[in-house]
């Protein structure tokens, strides 16, 4: 009897781990944890210093990297500046709106603070589950023309 029941068991705890990790929104895949950016990357590039860069991330200083992202269940985005601040007068907490829009494929953000938190006003999400988001944005000049295509990956 025990050689039956104990793999029927098995065979339930599973099914039901495999469904529930299927079934979760994506806003409630934003909400669940406090997320950090680790990849940040513009194409076709930016020039610092006379060098183009492609990698933004690796232009981050540490101030920068310890920046987390909360997004709450009620709309509001917390952009906090972490332990280390870049200086002693930049802000530690931002409070942003954001929603998910044309069937949960582009996440906005508002008020545009691109250059404040690094995220960008309307983003295509092109990945996200329980450990990682990519985001992904567009420049665009006065004719609509894409200039540079931003990806931005966070993990929690």
């Amino acid at each position: 009897m025990r050689k039956i029941i104990l793999p029927a068991i098995c065979l339930v705890l599973l099914y039901a781990c495999s469904k529930s990790g299927s079934t979760l929104s994506k806003a409630e895949l934003l909400t669940a944890k406090p997320w950090k950016i680790v990849a940040d990357s513009i194409l076709p590039g930016r020039y610092l210093n006379g060098q183009l860069i492609t990698d933004m991330y690796s232009t981050y200083k540490a101030c920068e990297r310890d920046n987390y992202y909360v997004f709450s269940k009620d709309g509001t985005l917390e952009a906090n500046n972490g332990t280390l601040k870049c200086a002693p007068a930049d802000y530690q907490s931002l409070k942003l709106t954001w929603f998910l829009q044309s069937g949960e494929t582009k996440l906005s953000i508002s008020p545009d603070q691109v250059f404040i938190t690094g995220l960008g006003s309307l983003c295509d999400i092109i990945e996200l589950n329980a450990q990682e988001m990519v985001l992904r944005w567009y420049d665009k000049d006065n004719t609509g023309t894409v200039t540079r295509v931003h990806t931005l990956t966070l993990r929690h």
